[in-house]
């Protein structure tokens, strides 16, 4: 099959897929060598219908060439290391572990992007472990960094405010000639909130079409936050 683009949406956690179903989605990805772009959008429940997609792919030795990955819910990341080499986006969200393995797997994830040259031009994601910061640092051409998160301020560790210093300070310079898309607006505390340290930074990005940031008046203890969003105009300036 000359296939290139595959998708499975689900909306419904009630509906449950007969195996023929399964595994007759599986075969289509397994027998299409020019599949470029994989979508996998599940339901609570349906996450092993993608496991059950990647374990067969490891069993018949096949590697897909996906240059663009899109991922809600999924049990690991860690199945997905072997398809990740040509990958110019990747979206991944709604792990449904919050735990050291969760963690783990997805350090080991973006250490595993990193190595294997890949140059991603869109991200998408929920959470940014030390690894996807160390990634974004060793090449120059992202176009859109979202950064999704739907936790409480209080589940959001302190310890990211690391991460987020990196981000903003070693991250963005290296992409800032590319960069168009700016999301961090959602559930993140301290530093990931605009401060007007940021804006000398953001002045440097030349091609940024749309910003946005969480705003935060809090000193340590979270509080309600705006978000403000807005297209940027031709001329950038603070």
């Amino acid at each position: 099959m000359s296939i290139e683009y595959i998708a499975y949406y689900s909306i419904d956690p009630q509906i449950l897929l007969p195996l023929p179903v399964v595994d007759g989605f599986a075969q289509a990805v397994l027998q299409s060598p020019k599949l470029r772009s994989l979508t996998f959008i599940a339901s609570p429940g349906q996450e092993h219908i993608l496991d059950n997609i990647l374990d067969k792919c490891r069993a018949s030795n096949i590697i897909l060439p996906l240059r663009y990955l899109s991922i809600f819910r999924i049990l690991s990341p860690l199945p997905l290391i072997p398809h990740v080499e040509n990958l110019t986006s990747i979206d991944i969200v709604d792990v449904t572990t919050e735990d050291d393995y969760s963690v783990t797997s997805f350090n080991q994830l973006w250490r595993a992007i990193s190595q294997k040259g890949a140059r991603l031009e869109w991200i998408h994601v929920d959470r940014v472990p030390p690894t996807l910061v160390d990634y974004l640092i060793t090449y120059r051409g992202l176009k859109s960094f979202t950064l999704a998160n739907s936790q409480t301020p209080a589940d959001n560790l302190l310890s990211n405010d690391v991460d987020a210093e990196r981000f903003y300070f070693e991250v963005i310079p290296m992409h800032c000639a590319t960069m168009r898309t700016l999301d961090v607006r959602l559930k993140f505390i301290r530093k990931w909130c605009f401060s007007s340290r940021l804006a000398s930074v953001l002045a440097q990005c030349a091609a940024l079409e749309r910003l946005a940031l969480g705003f935060s008046s809090e000193n340590g203890a979270p509080i309600v936050r705006d978000t403000l969003s807005f297209d940027v105009p031709d001329t950038l300036s603070y």
